[in-house]
């Protein structure tokens, strides 16, 4: 199994500079990631599981994973500022999670903010309840609620 290091770095930094960060902060924050022949992340939600489903069989899916982000990308490569910065606040929790990149997968994006009732992503579930959006998410992170938060409903 391999690992995927997730750094901060200056804002407007290129690839170059960002692994000129990584070289010299050797800061780690990782999560699994499994090698397979598409390189297929084993916390990454299948799009064909989504594919036709009822809001009662998308809540279902939802309360399947103890925490779950539908986020625009990957953790890996976020397509989005918001995601990329809600993903950092999960990881800087030394948090395990799933995620659904919303942007492979139309069904999800366009389901998901009527069964939540949030319109916009990336949309963070912890056992099954909406804890809210990138906002929500770094300001529990940055009082230190989100860890307290996550670790108490997950163990």
């Amino acid at each position: 199994m391999s690992k995927i290091i997730v750094i901060s770095a200056p804002s407007g930094a290129g690839k170059t500079s960002i692994v000129h960060f990584l070289l010299k902060n050797q800061k780690k924050l990782t999560f699994s990631i499994s090698a397979t022949s598409r390189a297929k992340r084993e916390n990454e939600i299948d799009k064909k599981d989504y594919y036709f489903l009822t809001n009662e069989e998308f809540k279902n899916k939802i309360k399947e994973n103890d925490l779950l982000i539908y986020m625009k990308g990957t953790p890996y490569e976020p397509k989005c500022g918001f995601s990329a910065k809600t993903v950092q606040a999960l990881i800087e929790c030394e948090a395990q999670f799933s995620y659904v990149d919303v942007l492979e997968n139309n069904d999800a994006r366009s389901t998901l903010p009527s069964v939540s009732d949030w319109p916009t992503f990336p949309q963070v579930f912890v056992k099954g309840e909406l804890i809210g959006g990138a906002d929500i998410v770094t300001q529990m992170h940055e009082t230190g609620e989100l860890k307290k938060f996550i670790d108490s409903a997950i163990t």
